[in-house]
């Protein structure tokens, strides 16, 4: 990916690590961290391929990431990374390794990984992919030169999503919010039909909270929706910033320590039954 197609506040990150590479002062290991939607995995791919062109087609890149379906990067895979890298490179030059999330590395990975960073092959970098340093061990973080990604305001977070999908002011404003301010998940949340699902989930729980559906058939169409736990936190955080009533605030308490106890295999079904029932009870419905 070029400079050219990142987003506007990457490119500030982009051009400072350019300079460096330029330079030949680009250091061998860079984290980049920033919360998910911001556009890290472009700004990771840009200087992959600043160092290699087309780093996805190049014999010397390699891209780390969890087995579909799965959440870890087992170790096996982090020492074939190390063997590859530690080949001579096939063209010559340099060579890159990305991984992405760090987080999804276990101890044994952590610890296989942490070597070849003290003592990195030649004209070797690696690309490293986190949401934040503190979930990562210091002596990873402390090999590495940290790139984090800025936060924006609401108006240039808002800016973007417009220049990218065609919605009224309002509509764009609050898809933002429901993405927690990062664009690029705000506009995937769009394309990919989870904001819809959410705006139809809210009305359909307005009509459970006025009555005009029951509990036991809300829960049954929702209950298996992966979001609707975290949609149930959010509906009734808006609701609290509505009408500010300190009984919202109680409920919301309820429902952050019941979203917590879905760690306990409970019955999804009757979680958000009970969930609603809250709801209702916070309302006076």
């Amino acid at each position: 990916m070029s400079e050219l197609n990142l987003a506007p506040w990457l490119k500030p990150v982009y051009q400072r690590l350019q300079a460096q590479f330029k330079q030949g002062r680009l250091p061998h290991a860079l984290l980049m961290y920033g919360v998910p939607g911001m556009g890290l995995p472009d700004l990771a791919q840009s200087i992959a391929d600043l160092i290699l062109p087309n780093a996805e087609q190049h014999p010397d890149f390699v891209r780390l990431s969890p087995n579909e379906g799965e959440s870890v990067i087992k170790v096996d895979a982090v020492r074939a990374l190390i063997h590859k890298v530690q080949q001579t490179a096939h063209q010559s030059g340099a060579k890159v390794a990305l991984i992405e999330p760090m987080s999804a590395l276990n101890i044994a990975s952590f610890n296989a990984i942490l070597k070849t960073l003290e003592e990195p092959p030649k004209e070797t970098y690696f690309i490293l992919l986190a949401r934040h340093p503190g979930e990562l061990p210091k002596t990873i973080v402390s090999r590495c030169q940290n790139v984090p990604i800025p936060s924006l305001g609401e108006q240039e977070a808002l800016d973007f999503v417009q220049s990218q999908l065609n919605l009224e002011p309002d509509m764009a404003l609050n898809l933002l919010k429901y993405a927690q301010n990062a664009p690029f998940q705000a506009i995937e949340a769009y394309k990919n039909g989870e904001w819809d699902a959410f705006r139809a989930f809210q009305q359909a729980l307005k009509s459970v909270l006025s009555s005009r559906i029951c509990v036991v058939d809300f829960a049954a169409e929702y209950a298996e929706q992966s979001k609707v736990f975290e949609w149930m936190i959010l509906s009734t955080q808006a609701m609290i910033q509505a009408q500010n009533k300190v009984a919202y605030h109680q409920n919301l308490k309820a429902l952050l320590s019941d979203q917590q106890g879905l760690k306990s295999n409970l019955n999804r079904t009757l979680l958000l039954e009970a969930q609603v029932i809250q709801l209702q009870n916070a309302l006076g419905v």
